[in-house]
Order: C-alpha cells, then structure tokens, then sequence
C-alpha cells in the first residue's frame, strides 16, 4: 500500500477488529498540514464546489477486451455491480524486476528467495495481465551490510537504496526495478516522529527521485519485520507491496491502478487494499495459502464485472454486498496526489438527517446474512432499518450529522457477514 488509504482501512478496521498482524499493512501517521502522512495523505476531503479546478479520473487501460468490457459493464450498472478500481493514466511496470534487499544477518533471508523464486510464471502473477503487468523477474539478492541495524527511519530508504545503487551492489535503475527492502528481525523501522511503522501496519510502497544523470526515477517496497507478525503475514505483506509497486509503482508522483469508480469516490485504495477486508471469515486479512506460505489477494476488475467474488486467487466463496445507493454530486480532494474526483455519494448538512436505500445482491441463493453500519468519523451516525436481510431486498439506512466535517471527509461503510465470508461496500457521506 503506498499509505494513502488511511480513512478507509481505518474505519474498515473498525468493523473488523484488525490487528496489527494481520494482512492491513501501511497505515501511516498524519504529519501536520496532511492527512495520512508523508506517503499517504490521499485519504478524501471535501472539495469546496463540484465544479472546483480539478482533475478528473483517467480512463481505465484494461490489458484486453473482455476486462475491458466487463470494467464498462460496471460502470454502466453503477451501484448495484459493485466497485472498481481506476487508472489515473500513470505507468505500471509491465516487466517488474525485483531487487531483493537484505542484511546479512537476516536469518529469513533463505525463505523471503524461497517464495520469491516461484512467483515468475505463476498462475498467481498472470492474473495482474488486466492490468497491463506481465512477467516478474526475481533479481540476485543484495547485502546491504553484515549487520542489519537497530533502527532505521523511513526517510532515510531511498538513501540506502541509491547507496547500495551508487555502490554498485544494486542494479542502475531502468524504469523496470522494486527495490525490496526487507528488514531483520532485530530492526525497528521508525516514522518520521519516532514512531514504530509496525504500529500502524508495516509494509508500504513509493518511489524516489532518479539517483544520477540517465538514470530514472525508481519504486521500492519496504517490509519491516512486526513483533506480531507470523512467518505467513510477513509473505502476504510482502506480496501485496510487490503486487501494488507494479501497478502503481509512481503514486506520489504519477498515480496509476488507484482508488475507486464514482459511486465509491472516497475510497482511494490500491488493488491489494481493496481486498484486505473482504473474504473468508474469520479472517478476511489472512490471504490464499500458496507457495508453502500466505500470499495477497488482490482485486480484479474482471471478476467484479461479473458480480462474483472480486478478489483473486478464487477462493470459491459466495459473493453477497448490501450496497449503499448515491443520492448526490459529491467531490474528493486526494491530497496525496493533488488531484479532485468527481463521483456519487451522499450530502448530509449539519444538523440534518437523510435516509438512503441500501441494496441488497449475491452471486448465488444464500440465507439472510447480517449487515452492519459504521462511519470512520464522529461526525456522522449511521442507523440500519434492519439488522439482516437476502439478496433483493432493499434496506435503509439513517445518517444524522452531529458535528461539521472533518478535513479527511466521512465515509459509511456497510459490512455483510454470513457464515463463510464477510464483505464491505461504501458511500462518500459530503456536507
């Protein structure tokens, strides 16, 4: 995740219990003057007007056709087909080449190139082809000292990575690199205010400014090793920052598979984020046994445009939402990217209630399952008519604003729990 996601992995934490070991990675602090941190400030805020000098999304560049079509079949179907994710017209890397980075102390360095070693030609990395990312190429490791250290802070990265660069121990980058840097057990990677990054979820992705003359601007992934994360977590994290450095490997600087379709403006996540918190119960953050160990889950716009699960691997699980349905014109300033996106959701004054529909769909004949309100401020209460329903019935839910909107705007979010899997959907609450 490149830490933009933070008011919806906040609230989805919420309703889920997440813990830090789990699968929600990159969830950064807010330094003063942002929202989300110096890798995430993209979480929304409410634009002034609709009308505002702003951009606008790019068209999706699916890999063939038939996502093609099934990512207009979305668009075309609004609310009731479910969310998609967007492209903001940035490059992806359709060759990534990756550079492990290790210490040479590092006593899972022979498990991290295990499990690395299989990605290039599985079935599991050709599934990113609607998404213009073909092979995968693991690269020679690099020891970047004997010695891993105590600390290392996260702006000080891209300084080692253009060392080891500049040393020759890494390759020059092309355009084609994910630096990966994987810390020792013994390192605590630290934010900018002191705070350990593994407080707030760990792994995330950026990139860095070209480190000399002819070369090119380069994405590097990290992944600290949390005191709470298992040997499996530890994999699932990794693949997931592998997975989004390649199809936004640029997201400070030039965004590209990022954030949602218009009917879920304010979600501006990443195709492994969108999947953190849907699928099988009790865990939807644990991922897809593969490898020998616990691999991401990643969105699929093709399998969202066919109304079944949308996260791959299939896992086989039922797919059931209780949508929310926009009633209004709203706009969301990403401040991570500088950008204002126009989309539907719902406009709640001060003081005022609305009341919206909430649709109800599965893939199949379920039992009614359970659904659940949550709103990622304070700002804003959020009432169910009902507690459970089945798919194509229509539930209401009740939106009472207490207090002004907050810089980071509000979001409801409505979970679907059944038996076997659990399932989130969201609206972008304006003021």
């Amino acid at each position: 995740m490149d830490r933009r996601g933070l008011l919806a992995l906040a609230v989805a934490c919420v309703s889920l219990g997440c813990s830090s070991g789990g699968g929600v990675d990159g969830v950064g602090v807010p330094e003063a003057g942002t929202v989300g941190g110096e890798r995430d400030a993209g979480a929304a805020s409410p634009d002034a007007a609709v009308g505002a000098d702003a951009s606008t999304e790019g068209a999706p560049d699916a890999a063939d056709a038939a996502d093609a079509a099934d990512a207009a079949a979305i668009a075309d179907a609004g609310p009731a087909r479910g969310r998609r994710v967007t492209n903001l017209g940035g490059p992806v890397l359709p060759h990534p080449v990756v550079v492990p980075l290790f210490y040479g102390d590092d006593t899972a360095r022979a498990t991290v190139e295990q499990v690395l070693a299989q990605l290039p030609g599985s079935a599991y990395w050709k599934g990113l082809e609607e998404y213009g990312v073909d092979s995968i190429t693991i690269a020679a490791s690099v020891v970047l000292a004997a010695k891993a250290p105590a600390t290392i802070t996260v702006g000080d990265i891209p300084g080692l990575v253009t060392q080891a660069i500049a040393s020759g121990r890494a390759p020059k980058p092309n355009g084609t690199q994910i630096y990966a840097l994987f810390g020792a057990s013994r390192t605590v990677f630290l934010e900018p205010d002191g705070q350990p990054l593994c407080a707030f979820g760990g792994g995330y992705h950026d990139s860095a400014p070209s480190p000399g003359a002819g070369l090119t601007d380069f994405a590097y992934a990290v992944m600290p090793r949390c005191p709470s994360e298992t040997a499996d977590q530890f994999m699932a994290v990794t693949t997931h920052e592998l997975i989004e450095a390649s199809t936004d490997p640029f997201p400070a600087t030039n965004p590209a598979w990022v954030g949602t379709d218009p009917d879920h403006v304010g979600d501006r996540m990443e195709i492994g984020d969108v999947c953190d918190f849907g699928g099988p119960m009790p865990d939807p953050t644990v991922g897809v046994a593969m490898f020998g160990t616990t691999v991401e889950r990643y969105f699929s716009n093709a399998r969202a445009g066919r109304g079944i699960d949308p996260c791959a691997p299939d896992l086989g699980l039922p797919y059931f939402d209780a949508a929310p349905v926009p009633t209004d014109d709203v706009a969301v300033k990403d401040l991570f990217v500088g950008r204002t996106f126009h989309g539907r959701g719902v406009r709640v004054p001060l003081g005022q209630t609305k009341i919206i529909e909430v649709a109800l769909r599965a893939d199949r004949p379920l039992a009614p399952w359970s659904v659940y309100a949550f709103v990622s401020t304070a700002s804003v209460t959020a009432t169910l008519d009902a507690a459970s329903a089945s798919a194509g019935q229509t539930l209401h839910v009740t939106l009472h604003r207490t207090a002004a909107a907050r810089p980071e705007g509000d979001v409801l979010e409505l979970r679907s729990t059944g038996p076997t899997a659990t399932w989130l959907d969201s609206v972008y609450i304006a003021e």
